[in-house]
């Protein structure tokens, strides 16, 4: 793989996982069938071309906007040779430029973007919240709920997520026809199913002991906990697998050095009787999990 594009995940045609992000193109490709996806890298921002580079022009420069209103006169076509990998591609780029989803898709990742642009938000906030929507969408969650209510929740989660200070009545300035009720019954649907607007467990985890006073190598320990435990696919809301994770770290520290369990049932807002369930799951795996170098310095440090 070409030191230009950065491993992400499993391609849905050929199903290897050689999907990539060139850092010079910014396209999200397969770097072995040669699908291309629309989603959900899908930047708004103009594009500048010197065409004198290319023709010898003096002076001329194009700018174009992907996501104004001319979009779909914009794209990739391809010229039919008779060979059975290029009819794949046709097939696919029809599939893809014809697909109601992608074109949903594509209006709801613009309208967060102008939302993010309004709000003057860091692009690193519009891209997180882009994808953390295109998480939710899948799930198929989203039917019963405003979008523009779960556009702002995200938003909201990412910044909190992110540390940067953004207040509903901000957000609501720059949405239309949602009032508070609506971001936070958005936000609650959210948190169901694990996104909870852009935090992350691991992320959440890592404040809880930090929360709880602990040494900062027990919160590097729940970062990494956390993110093995979304690999090995721990179920739960983020904030109870948080806390599991937080309860477990406390069981490894000094009896002199350990909280109160109740502690982390009120930062976690969760019962000690659901956390305690995925303490169990953490505990049954907790061999693979002392062999995280994080992991071994929390039991280093507190030898008995």
């Amino acid at each position: 793989m070409s030191s230009n594009n950065t491993a992400y995940s499993l391609c849905e045609i050929c199903k290897n996982n050689t999907m990539v992000i060139s850092s010079k193109s910014g396209e999200y490709a397969c770097s072995r069938c040669g699908y291309v996806s629309p989603i959900p890298f899908i930047d708004t921002t103009a594009e500048y071309r010197q065409f004198a580079m290319d023709h010898g022009v003096k002076d001329r420069t194009h700018t174009a906007f992907a996501g104004e209103d001319g979009e779909n006169e914009l794209g990739t076509t391809f010229g039919y040779d008779g060979k059975k990998h290029t009819k794949d591609l046709i097939d696919i780029n029809n599939r893809v430029t014809t697909d109601p989803k992608i074109a949903n898709l594509k209006k709801s990742v613009k309208r967060i973007r102008s939302i993010c642009n309004d709000l003057k938000l860091e692009k690193m906030v519009s891209d997180s919240a882009c994808k953390y929507y295109k998480d939710a969408l899948e799930k198929n969650i989203l039917k019963s709920h405003k979008k523009e209510a779960i556009y702002g929740a995200i938003i909201l989660g990412v910044c909190k997520n992110e540390e940067r200070a953004l207040t509903i009545e901000e957000l609501l300035s720059s949405t239309t026809g949602i009032d508070q009720r609506d971001i936070m019954n958005a936000q609650k649907v959210l948190q169901e199913i694990g996104i909870e607007g852009g935090v992350k467990i691991y992320v959440l985890a890592k404040r809880y002991c930090d929360d709880l006073q602990f040494p900062p190598y027990v919160g590097n320990a729940a970062e990494k906990i956390g993110k093995f435990a979304i690999e090995v696919g721990i179920k739960g809301k983020t904030q109870t697998v948080a806390g599991g994770i937080a309860m477990f770290l406390n069981k490894l520290m000094k009896p002199d050095k350990q909280k109160p369990e109740g502690l982390i049932e009120n930062l976690s807002n969760t019962k000690e009787a659901t956390l305690r369930k995925v303490f169990g799951e953490l505990n049954e795996i907790r061999e693979r999990l002392y062999r995280l170098p994080e992991v071994q310095t929390v039991l280093e440090q507190n030898k008995t």
